[in-house]
């Protein structure tokens, strides 16, 4: 399967690059002898606030310390027990979230490697493939999309929840917390303009827009947490593809679109850098956010050769995706010379994303948990703080 992982990370017009990406091939100690992976490890991470970036590459280093480790109970709970209720996995992944949460507090205790997580923090959406079986863990925004092929067509699915105020669970833990939850208010503060945001009760900060994230200590003391919603699948013979992304891409491509595009591609590294710059194409100056992707094609390569081949629209589908990939390139181009004109996402930044746009090009998108979009705040790292610590979070 590591071979057919592609990847791109991309920056786009902002003045640093604060998402982070992780892929690692898992070998058991018994599997040592044997020329394949067990399992992989993929991870995107979308770091925010002044000291995203740090946040966001520790977070990442700890998770592959902690998933690579001899100890390590949760790939091999991935390989052993195939069940979508999978307790032991589900514990185990939920204990691992608290304990990197833990490590990043310390680490901006000790200002360690950059670190100062008060209104800092990142996304994480982790996700576990193995030969039979897919788990997927995540905090935030970030998303994993499976394509599956039924009934001759492609179906997108969400793996994950996308953890946003507009969810009433999500918005109520936060508000019992002790933490205010509203939209931006204009200057004079008659209007609110934009999507929901975490807010401490009488001040005007620090304005996050996800209900859970690795880091932000601030808001953690008032209903934000970094308790992972998991989804573990039994691998068909008829899923194709796996895509994961910062919102970077999500708020500009629709998740049926995604999948459709990418399964246009025979090489997986292709399809990844050609998805990012579908989704930098559609940005300007001022919706400018970094785009991370990863790509894996599920299917044997000759497999996917075969079944792609058989197909008499391919050669045509292949050509008009070259094509698209210059018109991308000169979007590009435009938008960093400043010359572009807005061009929309596929949906309203706030609104529920992939449903609506997804079923309207390419047919149902199936959610498992929900889907609203959001991004992250970016605030100084000197505000006040509050007190204590709550400990509200649920898991589900």
């Amino acid at each position: 399967m590591f071979k057919r992982v592609g990847t791109s990370l991309e920056k786009g017009e902002r003045k640093e690059n604060q998402d982070a990406i992780l892929v690692r091939a898992y070998l058991a100690e018994e599997s040592k002898q044997r020329d394949a992976e067990d399992a992989l490890i993929l991870g995107v991470l979308d770091g925010h606030g002044s000291s995203g970036r740090a946040c966001a590459n520790v977070t990442r280093d700890l998770f592959e310390k902690a998933l690579l480790a001899k100890d390590n109970k949760i790939v091999a709970s991935a390989l052993k027990n195939l069940e979508e209720s999978n307790p032991e996995l589900r514990t185990s992944l939920e204990d691992l979230f608290e304990a990197i949460q833990k490590d990043i507090e310390t680490y901006s205790e000790q200002k360690q490697d950059g670190v100062n997580a008060r209104f800092s923090g990142t996304t994480v959406v982790l996700t576990i493939v193995t030969a039979k079986c897919i788990a997927v863990a995540n905090v935030g925004d970030s998303d994993c999309v499976l394509g599956t092929r039924k009934d001759g067509k492609l179906e997108a699915t969400l793996m994950n929840s996308r953890h946003q105020l507009h969810v009433e669970e999500e918005k109520l833990r936060v508000e019992q917390a002790g933490g205010r939850v509203e939209a931006q208010r204009t200057r004079d503060g008659a209007q609110m303009i934009g999507p929901l945001r975490v807010w401490l009760k009488e001040i005007q900060t620090p304005g996050l827009m996800v209900s859970r994230s690795i880091g932000d200590t601030v808001c953690h003391d008032i209903g934000v947490c970094s308790s992972p919603h998991i989804h573990c699948h039994r691998r068909t013979k008829d899923d194709l593809l796996v895509i994961l992304g910062s919102d970077g891409l999500w708020e500009f491509v629709d998740y049926a679109e995604a999948v459709h595009f990418v399964d246009d591609f025979l090489d997986s590294g292709a399809a990844a850098h050609a998805l990012a710059k579908m989704a930098l194409s559609r940005q300007s100056v001022k919706t400018a956010d970094n785009v991370s992707v990863i790509v894996l094609f599920l299917e044997d390569d000759q497999d996917r050769k075969n079944r792609l081949e058989a197909d008499p629209e391919f050669e045509e589908r292949r050509q008009r995706r070259l094509a698209q990939i210059v018109e991308f390139d000169d979007r590009i181009e435009q938008i960093r010379l400043g010359k572009a004109d807005v061009v929309s996402g596929p949906q309203v930044p706030g609104k529920p994303l992939g449903g609506t746009s997804g079923s309207i090009l390419y047919g149902e998108v199936n959610v498992v948990h929900g889907s609203i979009v959001a991004s992250e705040s970016a605030k100084p790292d000197d505000s006040p703080l509050p007190p204590t610590r709550s400990k509200l979070c649920t898991i589900s």
